[in-house]
Order: C-alpha cells, then structure tokens, then sequence
C-alpha cells in the first residue's frame, strides 16, 4: 500500500471518529436529539461553541479539498488510466464495477441570453425557458438535442463534453 493511500485512510477514520463523538454529544434519543450539555458551565459551552464553529469552519475547507482531489481522480486520473490500459469497464473487489461516463458540462454564454432562449423556444424547448433556466434542465435538454442530431449553437452555449469515472455496487 502507497503511503498516500494509509495517510488518507487514516484521515477517514479520524473523521469518522470525530463524527462519533459528535454524535455522542447530542445523541438520538428515540427520534431527536438529546442534549449532553445541559449540565456544562456558560464557560464550557462557550468553549464547546468555539471548538466546534473552528471544525466546522476546518470541515468546509476540508471538504473543498477533498472534492477538488475526488473531481481530480474522477475526472482526470481514473480516465486516463483506463484509456492507457485500455480499459472500458473493470470489476475491483472491495470498490464495485468501475467505468467511463460520457457527459456534457453546460450553459448558456454571456450575453447570449436572449438569443439562447429564442432559439430553445424555436427548437421546441420553451417548455424549461422561466426567468431563468435551470442548469441541470438546460443540461438534460440540450443532450436530448445532440443525441437527435441537432446542432447547438457554440455561440450561445457553452458545451463542454467531459468523461468521469462512475462506481456502482
């Protein structure tokens, strides 16, 4: 095992840890929270408080990293380690059946608003154009557009088809 694999596992298993005694703290209780600090001085919740306000602030950088690294692999490692060992689709024990999914990241160019939407709605989708369009909707409208056939107009949209490393169980 590489040492960057232990380091990160061991990092799991702290969080996992701090998790656990998060939830010792204030417990479920038959459905609701039950409160371990009732008995604690004004002194000692102010420092519970801050402590906890210092790893929330901590866990939200944390959390940005890990997704820029998880984004990292998903996106650019595992991708381009399957293509050099040419590899669509590989069952690893312990992780689950892994493959390339291709999609597309998309949305609609500054200052391209008000033609983008006209041509949604001269393309028979004016159904998903509101005040604003929703990008996931934009998203999964417009792949219905590309596989009919239909060209999408680069000037208005930005399409960019990317590939990302799934795992299923």
């Amino acid at each position: 095992m590489r040492k960057e694999e232990r380091d990160i596992k061991d990092v799991h298993r702290d969080l996992v840890e701090l998790k656990s005694a998060l939830e010792w703290l204030f417990a479920d209780d038959g459905g609701r929270l039950r409160d371990t600090t009732e008995d604690m001085t004004i002194a000692e919740v102010a420092s519970l408080q801050k402590t906890l306000k210092e790893i929330t602030d901590d866990a939200g950088e944390i959390k940005t990293e890990l997704q820029k690294t998880y984004d990292f692999i998903r996106y650019v490692r595992v991708p381009a380690i399957m293509e050099r060992e040419d590899v669509e689709s590989v069952k690893i024990e312990g992780v689950g059946r892994m493959y390339l999914l291709s999609d597309y990241n998309m949305s609609i160019k500054k200052g391209q608003k008000e033609p983008a939407i006209e041509w949604l709605i001269e393309n028979g989708l004016g159904d998903i154009v509101q005040e604003t369009v929703n990008a996931s909707t934009l998203k999964a409208a417009l792949k219905g557009v590309i596989k009919n056939g239909v060209e999408i107009p680069e000037d208005m949209f930005n399409i960019s088809p990317f590939t990302r490393a799934q795992i299923t169980k």
